[in-house]
């Protein structure tokens, strides 16, 4: 296993602690202000269900009814109010979901005490099983060679609106531990590291909600693992445009964010995030700089800024939910440029539609939709531009509620400037475009436990600093476990 070497780095650790404590005291200052303002304390509000349409990453099986669930699984759904809020593009999916919805006894005792803790282990293998490369072979892309991985992430909540904050405020804590091959393409090993670090604070009836901490911004604009570039399948997630620009996706940043959203419907929005850059080197660098993920900067860094503009509803007996959103991103980082200069920035503009198209039986069950699109400058980007198409059914069949269907294409394309510099190295026979076709099966074998399996047919899945490889057929088994 490859190994990413860590350094301790405990001055920077006491300067981050003062800064965290400068944001949580800036936020109580607010939250006790909106909570003198209000005349009346109201009942905390029930958690709502929600569709698989609202995630581009994890999972989410439709909620469960309670008449419907195995013996033992009664009034679990009362825990799901305390699973974390503080992700924009990723809801974890019901308590009930769970291979223990009481947690072994252990989770009433802390719902009573305002805390919620969640998990999910992934163990997934990549394989291209239509080249069947040798384990001799050097790997350019997931899967050349049988790769396998694991990652483990845990969720620790606590309901702050016990402590003077707004109803609905939340803190939330994470990390993220992976073993892992360490090849081209696949998740880096990492020693348990920050994953998320911050709070939420909704005012004004939630017409405006405040965020603050260390976050994975990718999980707060854009998500990826649903659909994404095609390059994120064959070369990992950090060849992701987002992450290209400087967004992060393995060790958090930095960030503050603000929505906006109208005061009538709520479905109207500005989210705005100011953060600090990755290393222009890319996400495994910036790791192998910020290990411990509590780095409030590493070297050449400077702030990014994300804006989004978006229309959301939210699942509804009777309606179907829909989701767009466009966004821009601006980076202050300097980055090299292909023809061997220096940009003083970096940038990016994306869009997204995710949309339920049918119902069926079992809400929220369905057909649903799932676009987007993203693109960049070319000098200083190995891709610059992508879309994404992905079709995804929940609950397929009667029988299986709980299980989900997808197809998908996406298209990229490779940086000319790039093949260009490479071409007059002696590089020859490069490709500026990838595709790639998806086929995916989320099979329930009981509640809490599913197997994904995907089968992702690519064509040039290394990069354009590469002779043109083979189209690779890599087949995905991942087992999750929720808990």
């Amino acid at each position: 296993m490859v190994k990413i070497k860590r350094t301790a780095a405990p001055n920077g650790l006491v300067v981050t602690t003062c800064k965290i404590v400068l944001l949580v005291s800036l936020f109580t200052f607010l939250a006790l202000s909106e909570r003198m303002a209000q005349a009346q304390i109201q009942e905390d509000r029930p958690a709502s269900g929600f569709s698989v349409t609202q995630s581009t990453q994890i999972l989410s099986p439709p909620p469960m009814e309670e008449g419907a669930l195995p013996p033992g699984y009664e009034g679990c759904q009362k825990y799901d109010k305390y699973n974390t809020r503080i992700m924009t593009t990723i809801y974890l999916p019901s308590t009930c979901d769970t291979v223990s919805p009481t947690l072994f006894g252990a989770r009433e005792g802390l719902a009573n005490a305002g805390w919620g803790i969640r998990g999910t282990i992934s163990v997934a293998a990549d394989y291209d099983i239509k080249n069947r490369y040798s384990s001799s072979t050097t790997q350019k892309y997931s899967g050349q060679v049988l790769s396998a991985y694991t990652i483990s992430t845990v969720y620790v909540t606590y309901d702050l609106g016990r402590n003077g904050f707004p109803l609905g405020s939340q803190f939330t804590g994470s990390f993220s531990q992976v073993f892992s091959t360490g090849g081209t393409g696949e998740p880096p090993a990492m020693d348990p590291t920050v994953a998320t670090l911050g709070l939420t604070v909704p005012l004004l009836d939630n017409a405006l909600e405040l965020k603050a901490g260390y976050f994975l911004l990718t999980q707060d604009f854009v998500g990826m693992n649903l659909t994404g570039n095609a390059g994120s399948v064959s070369q990992g997630v950090q060849s992701s445009i987002p992450s290209l620009v400087g967004m992060s996706v393995y060790s958090p940043t930095p960030t503050a964010e603000i929505t906006v959203r109208d005061p009538w419907t709520k479905r109207f929005y500005h989210h705005f995030a100011m953060s600090r850059s990755i290393s222009a080197d890319g996400a495994i660098h910036e790791l192998d700089e910020n290990p411990t993920g509590l780095r409030w900067g590493t070297k050449d860094t400077g702030p990014i800024y994300v804006n989004e503009f978006g229309y959301k509803t939210e699942f509804a007996p009777g309606s179907l939910p829909v989701w767009a959103r466009a966004g821009f991103i601006y980076n202050t980082t300097d980055y090299s440029t292909f023809n061997g200069g220096q940009s003083e920035d970096n940038y990016a503009a994306y869009a997204g539609l995710t949309v339920q198209l049918t119902k069926n039986s079992t809400n929220p069950g369905g057909l649903n939709l799932d676009i987007k699109v993203d693109s960049a400058p070319s000098d200083r980007n190995i891709f610059y531009k992508d879309f994404a198409v992905n079709l995804f059914y929940v609950g397929p069949f009667e029988s299986r509620p709980f299980d989900m269907a997808s197809i998908g294409y996406s298209k990229t394309w490779e940086s000319p400037e790039l093949q260009d510099a490479v071409a007059a190295g002696g590089a020859r026979d490069t490709s500026r475009v990838s595709t790639q076709g998806a086929l995916s099966y989320a099979y329930q074998f009981s509640p809490g436990i599913y197997l994904i399996s995907t089968a992702s047919l690519v064509t040039n899945p290394g990069t354009v600093a590469e002779n043109e490889l083979p189209t690779a057929l890599i087949l995905n088994e991942k087992l999750m476990i929720n808990f």
